[in-house]
């Protein structure tokens, strides 16, 4: 899947993306929930948006879907970018994290926010304590 918070285009070249092969435009609430109901059910109407279900990635799913579609649609491939991010090995943690994203799986506050692009944030991030 794409990662959301780093996919960019105009609002021209998403609509095309979200559109697809759809015979109707996407411009509201109603066009939005049709378009999800035709790609993941009518379960889409009754479960709640929660960590851990089917639809608390939907957004994300149906980006990377349409993204995708898109690409070998029309041999687009030379039109995405994608690059690598910087990142620097936590012994604590095993992986590789981020450097440019304050992530709640490593939530450490750097020296400057110059670089940062992104944040995942912990439940109440908001709070002084947490800073």
């Amino acid at each position: 899947m794409f990662p959301m918070a780093h996919v960019i285009m105009t609002h021209r070249r998403w609509a095309e993306v979200m559109n697809g092969q759809r015979s109707y435009p996407v411009k509201s609430g109603r066009d939005i929930l049709r378009y999800l109901m035709e790609d993941f059910g009518d379960d889409v109407l009754w479960l709640e948006s929660k960590r851990g279900n089917q639809l608390w990635y939907t957004d994300q799913k149906v980006m990377s879907i349409r993204l995708g579609e898109w690409i070998e649609s029309g041999n687009n491939h030379d039109r995405v970018l994608k690059q690598s991010r910087p990142t620097e090995f936590n012994a604590d943690l095993g992986i590789p994290i981020p450097t440019d994203r304050i992530d709640r799986a490593n939530w450490i506050l750097p020296k400057s926010l110059e670089n940062i692009v992104d944040a995942h944030l912990i439940s109440n991030g908001y709070l002084e304590e947490n800073w």
